[in-house]
């Protein structure tokens, strides 16, 4: 009956004589609703936003006639509401009537950081000189709240001995000598194939959440690999830390991919050599800044074991600064 309400006033006197006339009633509503709010907690997505609706601050907000709407202060939070944030809750009835709340909604962040990659300087050791080697680690990682977190080497295992047969008795094989940098020794025992480490490398964000992935590291027991000892030995990878290659899957049946993440960009051509140091194919490539996955196959190197690829930059301007990066890929 809000509003106007025409109404009969009828009198009736004590012979029954009657008479009426009519009156307005004017009803209003002067009282605000109820408002009553609920504290919540939301998780950001993987893009790092999260959003709500009133229905979910609500906590059985009245009113003496009827709600017409409730409101919030806020709707979307993103990384930079992590924690408390305190918002207002309005609700108005339908004659305007208004009263507000407020609550606490929590922003929490429990998605892991993404490990997208993890390479190392060095992918594999020669000569076996029993010598510390020292490899950069780079991790490409990506979290839905950006630069929210770090990186590091956490740990690092053999699958031999560290003091086995055969590999000159240095017990200490390793050595984490920074977030991404460590020394290996290039050592492996005598009668086994060849030496693995597991390189274990773990990202934490902003929020405490935390991701682990390996990389490995090959000592290998290759004699053939001898032939090749003094090209390798002459263009140590870690000479150029900008640029770091590898190859996968190793060993390769018929198809394999080269990956070459690199900071500099320029054409270069990739040298494939036999065990024997035969050239066996010269392909040239184009370098672009970030990483280059380039597709090999074995019908176009025709040759089976082990095979050595060399990274040289033609651009003289380039060459000059950067010595060639070599890698070796065993084709079944």
């Amino acid at each position: 009956n809000l509003g106007e309400n025409t109404i009969t006033l009828t009198v009736t006197d004590i012979q029954g004589n009657v008479s009426s006339t009519t009156a307005i009633v004017t009803v209003k509503d002067n009282l605000p609703p109820i408002a009553m709010a609920q504290n919540i907690t939301v998780y950001l997505d993987a893009s790092g936003n999260a959003s709500i609706t009133a229905a979910q601050i609500n906590n059985g907000s009245s009113d003496n006639c009827s709600i017409q709407s409730m409101n919030l202060s806020k709707y979307t939070f993103s990384c930079s509401n992590l924690g408390e944030n305190t918002i207002t809750l309005t609700v108005t009835d339908i004659q305007g009537n208004v009263s507000s709340t407020t609550a606490i909604v929590t922003v929490i962040d429990n998605l892991r950081p993404i490990i997208n990659s993890v390479s190392t300087s060095r992918s594999r050791l020669w000569p076996v000189n029993h010598k510390m080697i020292p490899i950069i680690v780079t991790i490409n990682s990506t979290d839905n709240c950006v630069g929210s977190g770090s990186c590091k080497i956490v740990s690092v295992a053999s699958n031999e001995p560290t003091d086995g047969l055969g590999d000159g008795h240095t017990a200490t094989d390793w050595a984490i000598t920074g977030d991404n940098t460590l020394n290996l020794r290039a050592e492996r025992a005598g009668n086994r194939s060849s030496r693995v480490y597991t390189i274990t490398v773990e990202c934490t964000d902003g929020s405490g959440n935390k991701s682990t992935s390996i990389t490995t590291v090959l000592v290998p027991h290759d004699a053939s690999a001898r032939v090749a000892s003094t090209e390798i030995e002459k263009n140590q990878n870690t000479e150029n830390s900008q640029i770091t290659i590898m190859s996968y899957p190793n060993p390769m049946n018929q198809t394999a991919t080269i990956s070459i993440t690199s900071a500099i960009s320029g054409k270069a051509k990739l040298d494939f050599y036999s065990s024997a140091g035969k050239s066996i194919l010269s392909k040239p490539v184009e370098i672009i800044l970030g990483e280059n996955k380039i597709p090999i196959n074995k019908s176009e190197l025709k040759v089976s074991g082990l095979v050595l690829y060399r990274l040289t930059f033609t651009d003289e301007n380039i060459a000059k600064d950067y010595k060639p990066q070599v890698g070796k890929i065993i084709i079944e």
